[in-house]
């Protein structure tokens, strides 16, 4: 018989450095620019985390085990497929965060919207009460004779952020959010970049995931941030992405610039892109036309995406006929669309002045 590994992150582990309730909604939300842009900026360190470390400077700051935060070492990793539902447990988880001024993992004040017991761990909060299908238990990804079991008085998906004042400290911007969980001061375990990141076997399993926010400016840390993944117990690849107008120039997308009401369509399936731009699609492995076109979208882009069970990223920039996949424009390099040196081993993984404040 195969063991069960019960993997429980409860401990409070909080850091201090310079830097009305809302009951779940009948059905899932849009991220906001902000919300969206935290998520593709981890899909892009996830990508190449060296190079974003040193894009954003990380390898002058001192990160939770005491080591500059150059990334180097950290294996790459597929995109997450943003997650409509898991955007919304995130949104609700910290929104009452501000709302009620209090700085724990769970829900204590979920019971409120009328479901449920007194307090809600994150794995019941999304699974239970917003109806994510997370898996109970899923396979060790290496192929050991183990499951790993995600009760529902558990939490293995959430990360917590929060703070205010300037520059890296201003939390009402996602991308300072994601940062802060990655750079983890106070944490020399590491436990949050090992999450986002998925540094350990375990992490790997996630699928999908949101990020949510929430504000009171008479709250301790005032900005607050939710980020949870997700894993369905069935396997399930995901064309993922952005649909923006480009208008910087800088061929990345930036809090604003989503375009809503783009058609993607992958052959087997399609999506029209929510209000901010971000769009999902449930997909088979082999190799899928990927078109964007319509809504506000200048012309149409397209790419050619290999997908081998494990999430592709196509992001559509209006006015270039070339898809971005996993932040590279079409035609993919041989090597990735191949499995390729850089996604070797994830084939196997993918499956189976102001304050701040980071659990």
């Amino acid at each position: 018989m195969a063991a069960v590994v019960s993997l429980r992150r409860v401990s409070l582990v909080a850091l201090l450095a310079c830097v009305a309730l809302l009951a779940p909604s009948a059905h899932a939300a849009d991220p906001t620019a902000q919300e969206l842009h935290f998520w593709y900026e981890l899909n892009r360190a996830r990508h190449d985390p060296p190079a974003w470390a040193a894009e954003y400077g990380l390898g002058s700051v001192t990160g939770g085990d005491g080591a500059p935060v150059t990334l180097i070492g950290v294996a790459p990793r597929p995109p997450l497929a943003l997650n409509a539902t898991l955007v919304d447990s995130a949104r609700f988880k910290a929104q009452e965060l501000a709302d009620y001024d209090y700085w724990v993992v769970g829900s204590p004040y979920g019971h409120q919207s009328g479901v449920g017991p007194t307090f809600y761990w994150p794995n019941e909060l999304v699974r239970n009460v917003f109806g994510y299908p997370l898996a109970t238990q899923v396979p060790d990804p290496n192929g050991g004779n183990f499951f790993y079991t995600l009760a529902d008085d558990s939490n293995q998906i959430e990360a917590l952020a929060a703070g205010y004042g300037p520059g890296a400290s201003d939390y009402t911007q996602g991308l300072n959010a994601l940062i802060g969980l990655i750079v983890d001061t106070g944490v020399p375990s590491l436990g949050h970049r090992v999450h986002l990141l998925a540094m350990s076997d375990f992490n790997t399993v996630f699928e999908e995931a949101g990020a949510g926010y929430g504000s009171n400016a008479s709250a301790t840390y005032v900005n607050y941030w939710t980020f949870h993944t997700g894993v369905r117990a069935a396997p399930q690849a995901w064309l993922t992405g952005v649909a923006y107008a480009d208008g910087n120039g800088n061929s990345l997308f930036d809090p604003g610039e989503g375009l809503a009401g783009v058609t993607v369509d992958a052959g087997a399936g399609s999506a029209v892109t929510g209000a901010t731009g971000g769009y999902s699609i449930p997909i088979a492995a082999g190799t899928h036309d990927v078109a964007c076109s319509g809504g506000g979208f200048a012309g149409a882009a397209s790419a050619q995406v290999a997908v081998l069970g494990f999430n592709r990223q196509v992001d559509c920039i209006s006015g270039q006929p070339a898809a971005w996949v996993d932040f590279v424009p079409a035609p993919e390099p041989a090597a990735l669309a191949a499995g390729g040196v850089a996604f070797a081993t994830l084939a196997a993984a993918s499956r189976r002045r102001g304050a701040a404040r980071i659990d």
